[in-house]
């Protein structure tokens, strides 16, 4: 189920890449543009449904 929502909006003509890829690119993100971005995305998600926080 997880897999056929996943190809929704990702291509994985490999398949599915091991816990050691996803470790890789978590690896090199920058910490900082992380969490800029993902606080971009909850106050979006806040905006879309009406609220001012969420538990996450």
């Amino acid at each position: 189920m997880k897999k056929q929502w996943v190809k929704t909006f990702l291509d994985m003509p490999n398949g599915i890449p091991s816990h050691d890829t996803f470790n890789d690119l978590l690896n090199r993100l920058s910490p900082k543009a992380f969490h800029a971005a993902f606080t971009e995305w909850v106050k979006h998600l806040c905006e879309l449904n009406e609220v001012n926080s969420m538990k996450i």
